[in-house]
């Protein structure tokens, strides 16, 4: 009876370690186009139902267990403002069901945070169980990237070879990443657990380190750095408070030291044994070089973020729609090669992100997150009397820090394993906080019964938008390799498998209904596939290939004006956009106006492969000659 009791007693907390460290970070399937984002979001979700259904029952039960007064901390009302300007920006969203799903996505953020606070406020040695998990995650993801860089990138140079080493995060970036967000509780252990697991705790930190050295990522270069600088800073404002002996102090700086210079040391040798020493002399010099393609891309892509931003500031252009809203102001001003080699489905840059789609008050709401949570974590450094409680606040200052250095830069907000590693940091400072310091207001029994059941049922609908989503992208990625087959009814059988109304565009984002207007198209359905095309710019009315491809539709089908309409719709998002230009060319030759398509012609790439443009200036300079000589 009293195993039972104790297997009941922390059950929800054995729930939280073993989906959010142990299964989560490793979750995916290679049937997604995404493998990870989809699968990862979907089991998010059911963590925090399982977790929630826990929370109601215990609640129900009038359980002494649960300190839900947690939520009347200051973080809880920010976070529900800024999810509630996500809801409100909705309003103004092109495309409503992209927006559904970001706005859940935060709900399962909040709600998951709520619980793993209440969870973590339970029992204080809940902390060094999570940071002992958390060290076995980090050193099998670390094992798996070591072995992918010898199998893979150990003899050869270059991005593509380097982007294979990724382990369960899809991205060499968002692993290097992810283990950047271990590290505060690797180092942890290494600094307060005992002979055994101080031993363990080397191995994810060494490796971790190797592993960011040697794929490259330059961003988490940067938060290494930046935030090691920060902490650094924040360690000497505090020293005192802090409550470390200079001997202590010593000891543990000398062993951190230690780690780091092993793990530049192994990565000296190993690259001192591959070919990749001039592909790291180039990356380094694009950390410093703003005149570096990847740095030019992005600043014009941020500046061109802001410029749009003013136009709907308060409210903001709809959470999830910058990808959508973006190219509608024009990418005449991006380079070439952003437009023909890379598709930006992000800006880059989570804080321009999250100002361009909820607007001014949600951005002021998200960034205040951070800023409450370093009030809590400063005023637990001054005035706590623990003093591995104090460490473990200045390190996971370290590791909220290197989020934020990394969401100028990437785009951790999207990914499934940084929110949960952000949302568990900070549900251990708000934990802490709430146990040191006591909290006068209450919250009253029957208004928490009336909360949690619509916030589960809201997180039940996420379960299935999420199941949706990734039902949509295990379809459409068969349908990726029917069209690369030219299969075309397959191509529109998976295509009607996949669609929904709450998944509407890939990943790339790029309306599913495109490709049954393709498939259509090319077994010479015009009619159907105008129908298809229309739906494609419902969802993504700034797609300048469905722009392209509905105006060609209504060119076939006789109607010259409404072609016109949509091609000019497409060159003046793109106005090199070489495809539009010849078919509106075309079309202004079908309706007389030999003039208008000369000139339209002539604003093509002379050196183009598309052998039409000769072809058609030929014929138009032509019927000019012979209008002269009438």
């Amino acid at each position: 009876m009293k195993f039972r009791e104790t297997i009941c007693s922390h059950l929800d907390f054995s729930i939280l370690i073993v989906a959010s460290v142990f299964f989560i970070p490793f979750f995916g399937t290679s049937l997604s186009i995404d493998p990870v984002l989809m699968p990862q979001f979907l089991l998010w979700s059911v963590t925090t139902s399982i977790l929630l259904l826990s929370f109601i029952i215990q609640l129900l039960k009038n359980s002494n267990r649960l300190d839900y007064n947690v939520l009347r901390r200051m973080i809880f009302p920010l976070f529900l403002g800024y999810l509630l300007f996500s809801l409100i920006s909705l309003a103004r969203a092109v495309n409503i069901t992209e927006g559904i799903y970001e706005v859940l996505k935060i709900l399962v953020s909040f709600i998951y945070l709520f619980i793993a606070t209440v969870i973590l406020s339970r029992n204080r040695n809940y902390y060094s169980i999570l940071a002992k998990a958390v060290i076995v995650t980090a050193t099998i993801l670390s094992l798996i990237g070591i072995y992918q860089y010898f199998l893979y990138a150990f003899r050869k140079s270059g991005v593509e070879v380097l982007l294979l080493v990724s382990a369960t995060m899809a991205h060499k970036n968002l692993l290097s990443s992810s283990l950047f967000l271990t590290l505060p509780f690797c180092l942890y252990v290494l600094l307060t657990a005992d002979r055994f697991w101080r031993i363990i705790s080397v191995i994810p930190i060494i490796l971790g380190l190797l592993i960011i050295f040697l794929v490259q990522s330059r961003s988490v270069w940067l938060v290494l750095v930046l935030s090691t600088i920060a902490t650094a800073v924040v360690a000497g404002v505090f020293s005192r408070k802090l409550d470390i002996s200079k001997k202590a102090f010593l000891k543990g700086f000398l062993l951190i030291a230690v780690l780091l210079i092993a793990a530049v040391l192994i990565f000296s040798f190993l690259y001192s044994k591959s070919d990749s020493t001039d592909f790291l002399a180039e990356r380094l010099q694009s950390l410093t070089s703003a005149k570096h393609p990847l740095n030019i891309e992005r600043v014009l892509m941020w500046k061109q973020s802001l410029r749009e931003v003013k136009d709907n500031l308060i409210f903001g252009h709809g959470a999830g729609n910058w990808r959508i809203v973006f190219p509608s102001y024009g990418l005449e001003n991006l380079t070439p090669r952003s437009f023909k080699k890379v598709h930006f489905q992000r800006p880059h840059n989570d804080y321009i992100w999250v100002l361009f789609e909820t607007g001014i008050f949600g951005f002021m709401f998200y960034m205040s997150l951070f800023v409450v949570t370093f009030v809590y974590i400063f005023k637990i450094i001054a005035q706590h009397p623990d003093r591995n409680h104090k460490l473990l606040s200045l390190l996971i200052f370290f590791g909220i820090v290197g989020y934020m250095v990394d969401a100028f830069f990437c785009f951790p907000k999207e990914r499934i394993f940084h929110s949960i590693f952000l949302m568990l940091m900070t549900a251990v400072i708000v934990s802490i906080y709430h146990q040191s310091f006591g909290c006068k207001k209450t919250v009253h029994h029957l208004f928490m019964c009336a909360l949690t059941t619509p916030s589960l049922a809201l997180l039940l609908f996420a379960i299935v938008v999420g199941y949706i989503r990734l039902n949509a992208e295990i379809y459409t990625k068969r349908a990726y390799a029917a069209r690369a087959a030219q299969n075309w009814p397959a191509v529109i059988s998976e295509i009607d498998k996949g669609y929904s109304v709450f998944a509407t565009l890939d990943p790339m984002s790029t309306p599913l209904q495109w490709y049954r207007g393709e498939a259509d198209f090319l077994m010479n359905n015009v009619s159907q596939a105008l129908v298809d095309y229309k739906k494609a710019y419902k969802a993504h009315p700034y797609h300048i290939h469905v722009l392209n491809n509905l105006a060609t539709c209504y060119e076939l089908q006789g109607n010259h004006n409404e072609a016109i309409k949509y091609y000019n719709k497409a060159l003046k998002i793109y106005p090199q956009f070489e495809e539009s230009l010849i078919n509106l060319g075309a079309t202004y030759y079908n309706c007389g106006r030999y003039e208008e398509a000369y000139e339209t012609l002539l604003r093509c790439n002379p050196n183009t492969k598309d052998p039409r443009l000769k072809e058609y200036l030929e014929i138009c300079e032509k019927n000019l000659d012979k209008h002269k000589n009438f």
